[in-house]
């Protein structure tokens, strides 16, 4: 997976029991140098990948091969589970100390470190006396300090409000940058994967359902069920839409466009009339009705809410800018 040229895990055949199913099942995969995001609805498997990429866990079944990546780092791998995996009998200042490499890169001292993720009047604190969200960034913060080849996150940053969460996404991807670290994250977060990662591994019931490249799977998903992991799309019927840029594969009867793409274009000989307009966090949820059949769609565009008239007959138009 991925055109990077390292790859860091093979898995070939790998299974992990579980009490009712396997929670892994006959899982053959490739993670390359880079960011990998794994993605999932909750029990898929995503926290269970990631303890066999640690050597958490053992595979019951097939291999799991580690290479780590030709870097000076002191460590080759540090891992930063879901449950943050700190130490209870350490301060957050001892927790950096206790993984600052012998030769770092970036040179700054435990309580720098602590500023950069808003910790540094905690710096006593044990973890028994920290909020989940201080937990979490101290956990960040460990986790890049060490300066590891490779950074396994187990939904990182998912107890952090998001103003903290943004900033703490910003420093791990100038991390990233600066020492060339691969990274793999699992996360329920769309934006995450679309900022961060140029690969993403998608699991269901314990096996995988995509692994490829983020493009891909936000542009060409296979499935609309895979296209919502990141994110609002509308999944409309080829003759429901116009633009130059609307591409079906052979067979293919629908088409996957996401808001950004979609435009609501006022024409009184339109198909579709406004119903309903909703606003939502990044995207404007719109239902329209087709005037002859009086059969009703919901489709998701980026144009403001008062871009959007009811009662307006519109068609729905991809890639508007090349569109009449």
């Amino acid at each position: 997976m991925g055109d990077m040229a390292k790859a860091v895990w093979d898995l070939q055949g790998v299974t992990l029991a579980g009490r009712n199913r396997p929670r892994l099942h006959d899982m053959s995969l490739t993670i390359s140098c880079g960011v990998t995001a794994v993605m999932g609805s909750s029990g898929a498997g995503k926290s269970s990948l990631l303890g066999l990429l640690t050597e958490f866990e053992k595979p019951d079944a097939g291999i799991v091969e580690f290479r780590a990546p030709d870097t000076p780092a002191d460590v080759p791998l540090f891992w930063s589970p879901q449950d943050d995996g700190l130490w209870p009998h350490l301060s957050a200042e001892q927790h950096i100390e206790y993984v600052l490499p012998s030769q770092s890169k970036r040179g700054w001292s435990p309580i720098e470190w602590l500023e950069l993720f808003c910790l540094e009047e905690l710096k006593k604190a044990l973890p028994e006396s920290l909020s989940q969200g201080e937990r979490s960034r101290l956990a960040i913060a460990r986790s890049l300090a060490s300066e590891a080849a490779v950074l396994v996150l187990d939904e990182p940053l998912v107890h952090v409000d998001p103003l903290l969460a943004h900033r703490c996404w910003q420093l791990i991807a100038e991390h990233i940058e600066r020492c060339g670290t691969t990274v793999v994250f699992s996360t329920h977060d769309p934006d995450a994967v679309l900022r961060f990662a140029q690969n993403v591994v998608c699991l269901d019931k314990g096996t995988i359902a995509f692994a490829g490249a983020v493009n891909e799977l936000h542009f060409e998903p296979p499935t609309k069920e895979l296209a919502w992991l990141l994110g609002p799309c509308n999944w409309l019927a080829r003759d429901d839409v116009d633009g130059e840029k609307v591409c079906v594969e052979p067979g293919q009867p629908d088409v996957c466009v996401r808001p950004s793409s979609l435009a609501l274009l006022p024409d009184s000989n339109a198909r579709f009339v406004v119903e309903s307009v909703l606003n939502a966090a990044s995207v404007t949820e719109v239902q329209i009705r087709e005037r002859e059949s009086e059969r009703r769609l919901t489709v998701f565009v980026s144009q403001r809410r008062d871009e959007v008239v009811i009662d307006a007959a519109v068609r729905l138009v991809v890639d508007p800018a090349s569109s009449s």
